[in-house]
């Protein structure tokens, strides 16, 4: 038997295998699953973060297209550039291209209520502290000139 892959390849698969496969429908799906690390820079307060936590659930329950009671907003972790809040829920969605869709429209909504709390999206960054050194001062300044 001939299979065409989502990506347009074609696999064969024996018949006798065929019959002892499971096999995925992707076209035969009822929901879809939304699942997105929303990173927040470092300088978010704690009022910020759960405003954007509270307004994530507020909009998530609001939308019929997400399954009720699958969803779920968190912060899970400290990372490196930024404070992680995961956003998950199951979509209902036809197809693929009805869920990206509906995925756009979401992460477009939650960019908009991270703006609104006055925070903004992490990107890779450092700060720097530079401290002056009061002996290396004190010799530079010695060897100015008069």
């Amino acid at each position: 038997m001939q299979l065409r892959t989502v990506n347009r390849t074609v696999v064969y698969v024996p018949n006798g295998t065929l019959a002892t496969m499971e096999v995925e429908n992707l076209s035969r799906r009822d929901k879809f699953l939304f699942q997105h690390v929303v990173g927040l820079r470092y300088e978010t307060t704690l009022e910020q973060v759960e405003r954007v936590q509270a307004e994530t659930r507020v909009m998530l329950v609001a939308d019929a297209r997400v399954e009720k009671d699958s969803h779920r907003v968190r912060l899970v972790r400290f990372g490196s550039y930024s404070l992680d809040i995961e956003v998950f829920a199951y979509l209902k969605a036809a197809d693929y291209p009805e869920f990206l869709g509906v995925q756009e429209e979401l992460l477009v909504r939650i960019m908009g209520i991270v703006r609104s709390a006055g925070t903004g999206l992490a990107f890779p960054s450092q700060t720097m502290y530079v401290r002056a050194d009061p002996q290396a001062r004190a010799a530079v300044s010695s060897e100015a000139p008069e």
